[in-house]
């Protein structure tokens, strides 16, 4: 499924160019290495070049691609050391970033590519292997683009959205995809905002608010904002969890009431299926989403029939998988699958979803789906790794998420779920669980805590038992298996006494990963005045 989107002026194929000649040229020019930063050539003297940026204002981009345009990809020559010099300055004075991280550098680098293709060679995009002094392994602290996979309360869409920061013109852009796979929305003029906390909080101060916006022949939205301060937006770039993005005053003209694939497994009852809303007709929307680096999606997997119909199964027959999705790269953890038994996996995009037009048992056009190893794919079978689909594929995944499903061929049959944006986990204290255990009557045992992971964040609602009246000091989310004390993950509430509470808390992708695929392996506590070192603990489960 093509989505003819232009970014910033960039279609969303030239984005997916930055990877693939990257890669290419990578690997067939004397640059030596791969993003590991395993066998780097030395940066050794040469002539110096003859670019000189201006003194009197920060580095642009033009700037880069005039020192980096004679750049072939080998690193011990004239052109490599002006481009890499003229990279970190704009690292110095656009991201305002001092450390000189690898990342950054790749980041810029494949910025340059997609603005200046082909007049500038794709290994720029790599050019942290001519840096062997860079920082490796961190991700670069500002981060131009980020995503949201936004969702209504009113309707069944769904839809995706990119954001991007421009440092350099002290703008931020946006377009945003609406679900793929059917949805029919209206040319309506529609305002758009970024604003400070999570999806589920209210009263968010709006810090971004761009220009009404009309939706494009291919129904997507697309506008940008000059700001007054782009503090604003490196705020954003260095936090964005602390974000959401919201599309307001759409108009849907028709949808479908069929939420699910009549054909795929039913959704299970830790993945929370999307809300089935009846045919609407010029039906009113505001989309919402957190804005994040990554995107994370889970499926929990149950024995499928060969035409995909899930069959009885037991908790020892049923698999997990979550998946973390930026704009280049999907990353897949499968748990619960018997050791030894993989032989392929892939992502299926299913008929007959929310908003859909399409019978439930027509295919989806267009889509092939993304094999994650075995099958088309050439990757061994593993229960973790990553891959780099093309990113109108992973905009097509994440403009619906819920009209995907996961399916897993193993040695035993099929493993096959829907994937959703939601996980609901749970959790009962009781101060015997603590570490060490609490043996006398504190109150706590019986209480409860609901878990629903979301896109970057996680809600969650306390209910505190009958016998527990005093004050619970601060509550926390542990990584750490039963028997065992761990790291504080979160915190969850503070000076809280009552019957219940509830609130939000925002969490990284690889975070909401690990706990989605393994949740007994994190635990919640509280603590109260008279018991700080914890009265009361539960593991957490599906």
């Amino acid at each position: 499924m093509a989505v003819s989107s232009r970014f910033s002026g960039l279609s969303v194929t030239h984005h997916f160019l930055v990877l693939v000649v990257g890669l290419a040229l990578l690997f067939a020019s004397p640059v030596e290495g791969s993003r590991t930063g395993l066998g780097r050539k030395q940066l050794v003297a040469a002539e110096p070049s003859s670019w000189s940026p201006s003194p009197e204002k920060n580095m642009t981009m033009a700037d880069v691609f005039a020192a980096c345009k004679n750049y072939s990809g080998v690193c011990n020559t004239s052109d490599a050391i002006a481009c890499i010099a003229a990279i970190d300055k704009y690292r110095v004075e656009v991201y305002q970033i001092a450390d000189d991280f690898c990342d950054c550098s790749d980041q810029i680098g494949a910025q340059l590519f997609a603005m200046y293709s082909p007049n500038v060679t794709g290994a720029v995009t790599f050019i942290h292997n001519c840096k062997p002094t860079c920082i490796w392994g961190n991700t670069c602290p500002f981060v131009a683009t980020l995503l949201s996979v936004m969702s209504s309360n009113s309707s069944n869409l769904t839809a995706v959205g990119l954001v991007q920061l421009h440092p350099e013109t002290g703008e931020v852009s946006y377009v945003i995809t609406p679900d793929v796979y059917g949805a029919n929305v209206s040319q309506q003029a529609v305002t758009v905002s970024i604003l400070k906390g999570l999806p589920g909080s209210t009263g968010g101060e709006v810090v971004v608010a761009f220009p009404a916006a009309n939706g494009s022949f291919s129904s997507q939205w697309e506008g940008r904002a000059k700001l007054a301060d782009f503090g604003v937006a490196r705020a954003i770039a260095y936090a964005p969890l602390g974000y959401h993005l919201v599309l307001d005053g759409g108009k849907q003209t028709t949808t479908n009431s069929s939420g699910w694939n009549s054909t795929a497994p039913a959704a299970p009852a830790s993945v929370v299926a999307p809300v089935v809303a009846p045919v609407v007709a010029d039906g009113n929307f505001t989309l919402r989403g957190a804005l994040s680096t990554s995107v994370t999606l889970y499926s929990s997997l149950a024995p499928a029939e060969a035409n995909g119909t899930a069959t009885a199964s037991s908790a020892a027959d049923s698999g997990f998988a979550s998946l973390v999705i930026d704009t280049i790269r999907l990353s897949y953890r499968l748990a619960r699958v018997k050791n030894g038994s993989l032989i392929s996996a892939k992502i299926d995009p299913v008929a007959g979803g929310a908003n859909s037009t399409a019978t439930a048992a027509a295919p989806l056009a267009n889509s092939s789906g993304i094999a994650l190893f075995g099958g088309a794919s050439a990757a061994v079978p593993a229960f973790s790794g990553a891959l780099t689909p093309p990113l109108d594929s992973i905009l097509s995944l994440l403009s619906a998420p819920q009209k995907h499903t996961m399916n897993v061929n193993t040695t035993e049959g099929v493993l096959a779920g829907p994937l959703g944006t939601r996980l609901a986990l749970s959790a009962t204290l009781d101060p015997m669980l603590e570490v060490p255990a609490v043996e006398e009557n504190v109150g706590s045992l019986g209480s409860t805590l609901t878990l629903t992971l979301g896109e970057s964040y996680a809600e969650f609602v306390f209910t505190a038992a009958e016998g527990l009246n005093e004050l619970i000091t601060v509550a926390h989310l542990h990584e750490g298996k039963a028997g065992e004390s761990g790291p504080v993950v979160a915190i969850l509430f503070v000076d809280f006494q009552g019957p219940s509470v509830a609130g939000v808390v925002p969490l990284s992708s690889d975070v909401i990963a690990a706990i989605a695929a393994e949740p007994s392996s994190y635990y919640v506590n509280i603590h109260t005045i008279d018991i700080p070192r914890g009265a009361g603990r539960g593991q957490l489960h599906y």
